[in-house]
C-alpha cells in the first residue's frame, strides 16, 4: 500500500510556511485585506477581470459622456475583455522604452475629454509610476484605475501599491502572491 501525499500548490512568490494554514486575525477576509492595506473598507469579488467590470460601470454612471479606457500596450487580455463587457473604447498605450510604464509622450497624445480612466499596470513583480499619470489624469478629468493584480503586498514609500489612484484591483487567483484559488 502506498501513502497518501498531500499536495499543496505553490504561489508565485511568497513562500507558504505552516503558520500560513492557521486561523489568524479577523474571520472575515475582506476586513483583515482592510486592515492590511490600511483602508477603510475593500469589495471583494469573484475576480480582478469582475472587479473592473465593477469600477468601469460605476465610472461610466458618474461621467457617461466619457467612453474611452487607457491601458498600457502590454496588459493582461482580461483588462480588454472588462472594457469591451462595459461597451467602452480600449486606446493602447505604447510603453515607455526602458520599462513596462505607459509612455509619457504618448499617453498624453491619447487623452481628452472622452478619457474614462487610465489603468496603469503593476506588472509582473514590476510597480508602475502611478504618481507620474496622476497629473495627467487630473488634467484631462479622468480617473486612475491601478491594475495591482499581480503586486498584492508590494509597497510604495512603506503603502500598498494600489493606493495613490482612486481605485485599485487586487487578484486572488492561483499563481498570484496571497492565492484563495480565485477572486480579487
Amino acid at each position: 500500500m502506498t501513502a497518501r501525499r498531500i499536495s499543496v500548490p505553490p504561489t508565485a512568490g511568497l513562500a507558504l510556511r505552516c503558520a500560513d494554514l492557521r486561523p489568524w486575525g479577523d474571520k472575515r477576509l475582506d476586513r483583515a485585506l482592510a486592515a492590511w492595506l490600511e483602508v477603510d473598507e475593500v469589495l471583494l469579488e469573484c475576480s480582478g477581470t469582475s472587479a473592473l467590470v465593477l469600477a468601469l460601470r460605476t465610472l461610466q454612471q458618474w461621467a457617461p459622456d466619457r467612453c474611452e479606457v487607457v491601458v498600457p500596450a502590454y496588459t493582461c487580455p482580461l483588462v480588454a475583455l472588462a472594457v469591451a463587457q462595459c461597451g467602452l473604447q480600449l486606446r493602447l498605450c505604447d510603453l515607455s522604452p526602458d520599462c513596462l510604464d505607459m509612455d509619457g509622450d504618448a499617453l498624453d497624445a491619447l487623452l481628452s475629454h472622452r478619457t474614462l480612466a487610465l489603468v496603469p499596470t503593476h506588472l509582473g513583480g514590476r510597480v508602475a509610476d502611478v504618481a507620474r499619470l496622476l497629473p495627467r489624469a487630473q488634467a484631462c478629468g479622468a480617473y486612475v484605475i491601478e491594475d495591482a493584480a499581480q503586486a498584492l503586498g508590494a509597497r510604495v514609500h512603506g503603502r500598498s501599491v494600489g493606493l495613490q489612484g482612486d481605485i485599485a484591483l487586487f487578484s486572488l487567483a492561483v499563481g498570484k502572491g496571497l492565492s484563495t484559488y480565485e477572486g480579487g
